[in-house]
C-alpha cells in the first residue's frame, strides 16, 4: 500500500495547531473513502506531542476511523524514546501532510510531496514558493484539492527539489547539518575529522551520528 504520513508539530497540544491537524486528517479520510490502496500513519513530535491523539480522538469526523485497520497512531512513553524517526518515515511515505516546518523541507528535498495547511503563514521566500507551487495552503478547500491530486497521481506531483537544495544544501553534499554544528561550536573541518576518527576507532563509544 501507499503511505500517507501526518507529522504533528511541537505545539500540537495548543488550540492554534491542533484544529488544523484534525482538518487535514478529516480531509484524508474523506478523500480515501472506499479506497484500500493507502495506509495512514499519525506521528506526533515525541512525548510532548501526545496531546495530538487526544485532539484527533475528540473529533467526531475521524475518531472511529482512527481505530480502523488502515490507520496507525504512533505513541511515545515517558522515556520519550524515538520509535518512528521522521527521516525513516519520510523514506517510506508517498505523501506527507502537516504544518510547515523542518520535516516539510526534509521531505521535499528528498523528492517526497508534503502538503501543509494552516490558516496563516509568515511571508518568507520558502512559504511564497511553496504556496505558489501548491504545497502550502491557508485555505482548507485548496488543501483538499491538492491532496486529491496527490492521492490520485502521486508520481505526477512535481517537487522543486533543485530549488530546495539551493536553499538548504547549496553545497549539494549532504553535509548541511555538519556545517551548522561547525558554526555553532566554532569547530573546524579538521576537528570534525578527528572526532569522526575517534568514533570509528572506539567501538564501545555509543555516540550518535548527526545523520542516520
Amino acid at each position: 500500500k501507499k503511505l500517507i504520513a501526518l507529522f504533528g508539530s511541537s505545539d500540537a497540544s495548543t488550540e492554534c495547531f491542533g484544529p488544523p491537524m484534525a482538518e487535514m486528517l478529516a480531509a484524508v479520510r474523506e478523500r480515501l473513502n472506499g479506497r484500500k490502496d493507502y495506509f495512514v500513519v499519525i506521528k506526533p513530535k515525541g512525548r510532548k506531542g501526545e496531546y495530538l491523539h487526544e485532539i484527533l480522538q475528540n473529533d467526531n469526523r475521524i475518531s472511529g476511523w482512527l481505530e480502523g485497520p488502515d490507520v496507525l497512531s504512533v505513541h511515545y512513553d515517558e522515556t520519550d524514546k524515538e520509535v518512528c524517526g521522521a527521516g525513516w518515515l519520510i523514506d517510506r511515505m508517498t505523501i506527507g501532510i502537516g504544518n510547515a516546518g523542518t520535516v516539510m523541507t526534509e521531505a521535499m528535498v528528498h523528492g517526497r510531496p508534503y502538503i501543509a495547511y494552516y490558516p496563516v503563514f509568515a511571508p518568507t521566500p520558502l512559504t511564497e514558493r511553496m504556496k505558489r507551487d501548491g504545497f502550502m495552503h491557508d485555505d482548507i478547500r485548496s488543501f483538499k484539492a491538492a491532496l486529491s491530486r496527490a492521492i490520485e497521481s502521486p508520481e505526477a506531483v512535481k517537487v522543486p527539489e533543485d530549488w530546495l537544495r539551493q536553499q538548504f544544501d547549496p553545497f549539494d553534499d549532504e553535509n548541511a547539518l555538519e556545517r551548522v554544528v561547525d558554526a555553532l561550536f566554532n569547530r573546524s573541518v579538521s576537528d570534525r575529522d578527528d572526532q569522526e576518527q575517534i568514533l570509528r576507532n572506539t567501538p564501545d563509544l555509543k555516540a550518535q551520528s548527526l545523520r542516520p
